[in-house]
């Protein structure tokens, strides 16, 4: 299975200069928040992210995710993420644009259903 299956693309945006308390219900309601700036990507903010940081604007609490092409298998993802502590990460098409981001538990998930499917189904 690809990383590119499991990736959410009904993401939540917020703006770098929002402040943390006008995002923390879609923080609390997603555990995550995509943030753009005039239709750019900047980065993944995290529910953790805001907790840990102590700042009150989104540009100052978030912190880089692990980039990962579509294209990459989920099981190796997974364990990218699991060795660098990452619960989420941004997922890039060919042109290195991201095209959404996934969760490691989804990637976990998968992986677990995809290993127990009896044998000869799809």
């Amino acid at each position: 299975m690809r990383i590119g299956e499991l990736v959410s693309h009904d993401e939540i945006y917020v703006q770098p200069f929002t402040s943390v308390g006008a995002v923390e219900g879609k923080l609390e309601e997603r555990g995550y928040v995509v943030v753009m700036d005039q239709g750019k990507f900047v980065g993944v903010l995290t529910a953790a992210d805001a907790l840990s940081s102590g700042h009150n604007l989104v540009i100052d609490c978030y912190r880089e995710k692990p980039l990962i092409r579509a294209d990459e298998d989920a099981e190796l993802v997974m364990s990218r993420m699991l060795g660098r502590g990452s619960r989420y990460c941004r997922s890039s098409t060919a042109r290195r644009t991201t095209s959404g981001a996934c969760r490691r538990a989804r990637c976990s998930n998968a992986s677990w259903t995809s290993r127990n499917k009896p044998p000869g189904s799809t």
